[in-house]
């Protein structure tokens, strides 16, 4: 059969009789194609170039795209490639998928795997606030790539300026995954910038840091955590940042910082201190 290729419009009636043929296709990963159906929900399905292929009527790749348009309801235009010989099926999809920090990193932003990934934890960060399960504080995977392109855009500059505090090589040694420290440096700005950006060169300097203060207890914890064998879960540091966090705020200074896996997501305080408890 000789190869044909052409921009096709795919309605919800052709993915479903092109479904209907198909017993060749992978597993289906049902959180790709909730991320498809989104995009193609709201428009922002994009003509890439990358093909839906068949041989003759046997669908031999893009079944979670045709998924996404029946769960859509909605048409999607893509390259349909026809008369692709099934046993090259295994070749199929075999490179490297293209990740939200190299769409960053394409579009001209700097350090794209940690933004994204920043990104992520930031929204993952305002749905526990409002009483989502925890562990969306670390994987935050229903977000597409064009919306996290989208909030870097509209937030670069404070983004980034986060990201110069947290990516600095003695920084880096303790707050880890810098990511993580990027999107709670970002959220606490939020609540007080000045105050945020202040709080997070110390704790990632800890220069002229008097003992016992908040953010020298929670710097030494940090380091002893970075430095163990078996380092803390990526919510269970960003809890006790934010409890760290609401003592310097509120001019307190506990013997530490604890949070178990039982405890209410701690709220952030948006006081400020009155006294210097550097």
């Amino acid at each position: 059969m000789k190869l044909s290729a052409k921009v096709e419009r795919i309605t919800p009636t052709k993915a479903k009789q092109a479904l209907a043929d198909n017993n060749l296709n992978r597993k289906i990963k049902r959180p790709l194609v909730a991320r498809y159906a989104t995009e193609i929900a709201q428009g922002n399905w994009a003509l890439t170039g990358e093909p839906v292929i068949f041989n003759g009527n046997t669908l031999l790749n893009g079944q979670h795209r045709l998924l996404a348009c029946v769960e859509a309801e909605k048409p999607f235009e893509t390259l349909v490639v026809r008369g692709v010989d099934p046993v090259h099926f295994a070749k199929m999809d075999s490179g490297s998928r293209r990740s939200a920090g190299d769409v960053l990193s394409i579009k001209g932003f700097s350090s794209g795997n940690q933004i994204a990934a920043a990104v992520r934890v930031i929204a993952a960060l305002h749905e526990v606030e409002q009483g989502a399960p925890l562990t969306r504080i670390r994987w935050h995977k229903g977000m597409t790539h064009q919306e996290i392109l989208d909030f870097v855009s509209e937030n670069a500059d404070s983004l980034y300026e986060c990201a110069s505090v947290v990516l600095t090589r003695e920084a880096r040694a303790i707050l880890k995954p810098p990511s993580a420290f990027i999107a709670l440096h970002f959220f606490l700005r939020n609540q007080n910038e000045s105050r945020a950006d202040e709080f997070f060169m110390a704790l990632g300097q800890g220069e002229n840091l008097e003992g016992g203060s908040p953010i020298h207890r929670l710097r030494s914890l940090l380091i002893q955590d970075a430095t163990s064998p078996k380092r803390s879960r990526v919510h269970w540091k960003i809890a006790v940042t934010i409890k760290g966090w609401n003592a310097w705020m509120e001019g307190r200074r506990p013997r530490s910082f604890e949070f178990s896996e039982n405890e209410t997501w701690p709220q952030v305080a948006t006081r400020k201190f009155r006294a210097k408890t550097k």
